[in-house]
This record gives structure tokens, C-alpha cells and sequence, in this order.
């Protein structure tokens, strides 16, 4: 047998380590904790920013609804291995703990004086806690990330601070809906996930947010920001030669793919591939069937269109499931794009195990959130076992000879098989 030459492989200590203990582990804290002394000042910092925090308590009428503080932690300490050093100062009889926001401080929730006082009080413990301690750079109260465009006509999407406490949150759901309808704040609510629920409202003014700060149901709030919205677009496609035209064999296994998108037309080279039952969110008057028709185009006959052999399977039956209105005549929302989804893949679950959804937005992925259009995609495969093919979105960067961006939002789901696309021929 011919000797393989396998490449070398160097280890080394790092020059400057200040991460976890050595290998073997033994129970010294880490290097970058604070000594004693830097430990007291620390807790003392710590201390006088919760009191900000008890005149809240103080100041409020008697209320079901937690303080959500936000905590800066040391860069040092953002592994996830020392959560729970961290838990000590935070924790109390239940766990307060309740996730990061997207600049990957821990948000906490405190429920009541009593709860603040005994994190006060684990604060105050400086030797016992000092590695938490060391961990927390500070605390301030957790301020709603809002973006409001004046004088423009758009949807906004409001999310709410998830608790990670099921009674709770239903309870501020409802509280929210009441101040909505109080207030002439007209609504939709949509669950993109079976713990996410969000809220669309129309033409939100600054002045409505002023509303919103008049009610403790403004702690609630996690973020307003407009509602994204999604596009499919039709690329340039030239292709005179003739392509022949398959036809379905029925010795062969039946394999279904769902095609997500716009609807299918019946032309010769798919009709006899489509299967009686289809899904479509919208009257035939507002379907243009261009980008679903194309997409199918290319899931069975990619390969004669390239002349050339990348996949080498037989074409495949169609489950039509427009999802998409003609958008010369309507546009989509992202939560109306997701109820339709859902129940496309609700309704043709048992059949069709194979999903494309080709449809994208302008907004790159964030680098350290996963959006929620990609965290709802992952639990509707999660909760019908099938696989959703989603394309990564399109980068122009290339014409204006700048970076290449990071793939759309949406096609950051863990669970979809997310497929990028490249021209062969310049």
C-alpha cells in the first residue's frame, strides 16, 4: 500500500493564556479574576447600580410584571463555562437568568425586593463570590430597542421580553393587548414559534410609544423595529435551445419536493410532474406564477439547462404551495410569510418531506443573533420532521468591488440545508 504523506500537526502552549486552568483541571480560579482588593471596588459598583434598580421597586405600584436588568459581562468570561459562577450572584429561589441581547449581555429578571436583595446581598460577598463577581462589569435597567421611521407608511414588528416562565408571559401578552386596544393601537399577533410570539401594528408614531412608556407595559417590551419584508426575485434567464420533455415513470418511488413560492404554471415541462393537492394563501387574481414556475423549472431540469451532469437524479413530483402573492399587486410581511408556511407544510405534511423555499430579504444575518425568521424555520422541521432547502440570498458586493456580506436573514436556520449559488461562466 502506497504511504500516505500526512500533513504535521503542531501544538503549543499560547504565548499568553489566560483562559480556564491547564489540562486536568484542579479548582484555582482563572487568571483573569480579580485579586481581593479589585474584587471589593467591583462589588461596590455592582452594589450602587442595583440601587438604581431598588427606587424603580420603590417608585412603581405594586406589580406582577419583573425588572429586567442588563449585564455586562467581562469578554474574559462570555464562555459558557462560567455561567455558573455567574448564576450564584443572579439566581434566587428560581432561575432569573432569562437570555443575552444582542450585544451578548445577560439580561436578567427580577421579580420582586426580595429577590434584589439577595443578589445584593451575594454582590456583598465579595470572597465567596468573587470569580462572579469578577465576571460583571455592570448593571443598568434593560431599555427596549426601538426603531421608529417618521412619516412613512410601514408595519412594525413588536417582540417581547421572553421570561422563560410560561404563565408569566401569556399573562404579559394579554396585558399588552389590553393597553393596545386602551390605547386605539390597532394589532396582529402572529406565533412564529410555539414560545415566540410577535405583534404587528401599522404606522407607529413616536407619539404611540409615548402611550406605551405611560404603561408598565413598556418593561415588557424586548424591541420595536420594522417589520421586515420579503422579496423573490427572478433573475435574467436566456435559453433558446429546445429541452426535452420528461415525463414521469411510475415504476419509480414517488419523491415529492414542496416548492415555497409563488405557484407553479401548468406548461408541458412540469404539468404531468405536479400533484393534485397544493396550498395557495391567495386568489387566483393576485398569483403571478414566474419565480415558482421558474424554480421548479430548475429542480428538474437543472442538468439539461447546464448541459452538464451536477446532479444525475430524476426529476421529482411538484406539491405547489404559493406562499407568495404576485408583489406587482401585493407585498408580504415577514409574520404573513410565516403563517403561510407554516401551514403550507402543515397541510402537505405527511406527503412531502422536502421543502424549497427560495425567497430572501436585503438584511444580512446578524453575527452573534440568529433572526427569527430562521429560529421558526428550525421548529417547523423540528415539528414535522422534513427539510426545508433555503437559498442563502443574493450579494452584489462583487459589482461595486466591495467584501462579500454575510448570508440573508432567514438563511440562518440550523435546520435547513442552505444552498449558495456561484456562475460558472463569467
Amino acid at each position: 500500500m502506497e504511504d500516505k504523506k500526512l500533513p504535521i500537526k503542531f501544538f503549543a502552549k499560547r504565548e499568553k493564556d489566560t483562559q480556564f486552568v491547564e489540562g486536568g483541571g484542579n479548582s484555582d480560579n482563572p487568571k483573569w479574576v480579580l485579586n481581593i482588593e479589585e474584587a471589593k471596588m467591583r462589588s461596590l459598583k455592582l452594589s450602587n447600580e442595583l440601587e438604581t434598580i431598588e427606587n424603580k421597586f420603590n417608585d412603581r405600584k405594586e406589580s406582577f410584571i419583573p425588572i429586567v436588568i442588563r449585564s455586562k459581562i467581562s469578554e474574559d468570561a462570555k464562555a459558557k463555562s462560567h455561567r455558573k459562577e455567574i448564576r450564584k450572584i443572579f439566581n434566587t429561589k428560581s432561575n432569573n437568568l432569562i437570555g443575552l441581547d444582542k450585544s451578548e449581555d445577560l439580561l436578567i429578571k427580577i421579580g420582586t425586593k426580595e429577590d434584589l436583595k439577595q443578589i445584593k446581598d451575594n454582590i456583598n460577598e465579595t470572597e465567596k463570590n468573587i470569580y462572579g463577581i469578577s465576571c460583571v462589569e455592570d448593571i443598568k435597567q434593560y431599555i427596549p430597542k426601538i426603531k421608529i421611521i417618521e412619516n412613512q407608511e410601514i408595519s412594525y414588528k413588536i417582540k417581547l421580553i421572553d421570561y422563560q416562565n410560561y404563565e408569566l408571559n401569556i399573562a404579559v401578552k394579554k396585558l399588552f393587548e389590553k393597553i393596545c386596544v386602551k390605547n386605539n393601537i390597532a394589532y396582529k399577533k402572529t406565533d412564529y414559534t410555539d414560545k415566540m410570539t410577535i405583534f404587528k401594528t401599522r404606522n407607529l408614531t413616536l407619539d404611540s410609544i409615548e402611550k406605551f412608556k405611560e404603561e408598565e407595559i413598556y418593561n415588557c417590551i424586548f424591541s420595536i423595529e420594522p417589520m421586515p419584508r420579503y422579496i423573490v426575485t427572478l433573475d435574467e434567464f436566456d435559453n433558446n435551445d429546445e429541452i426535452a420533455i420528461k415525463n414521469p415513470d411510475e415504476a419509480n418511488k414517488k419523491v415529492i419536493v414542496g416548492v415555497l413560492d409563488s405557484g407553479i404554471e401548468k406548461i408541458p415541462h412540469l404539468e404531468k410532474w405536479i400533484v393534485d393537492e397544493k396550498y395557495t394563501a391567495y386568489p387566483e387574481n393576485v398569483i403571478d406564477r414566474k419565480h415558482g414556475t421558474f424554480v421548479s423549472g430548475i429542480i428538474n431540469y437543472g442538468d439539461d439547462l447546464e448541459k452538464k451532469q451536477y446532479i444525475g437524479e430524476e426529476a421529482y413530483y411538484l406539491h405547489d404551495a404559493t406562499v407568495f402573492p404576485n408583489q406587482q399587486l401585493e407585498s408580504i410581511d415577514e409574520d404573513e410569510l410565516i403563517n403561510n408556511i407554516k401551514e403550507a407544510i402543515k397541510q402537505g405534511k405527511e406527503k412531502v418531506k422536502i421543502w424549497n423555499l427560495s425567497c430572501g430579504t436585503n438584511e444580512e444575518c446578524d453575527e452573534e443573533n440568529f433572526s427569527d425568521f430562521g429560529v421558526a424555520l428550525d421548529e417547523l422541521q423540528d415539528n414535522y420532521n422534513v427539510l426545508i432547502c433555503k437559498s442563502a440570498g443574493n450579494c452584489k458586493n462583487f459589482i461595486f468591488g466591495r467584501p462579500k456580506s454575510r448570508i440573508s436573514k432567514s438563511a440562518d436556520s440550523i435546520r435547513s440545508l442552505v444552498v449558495g449559488s456561484i456562475a460558472s461562466l463569467a
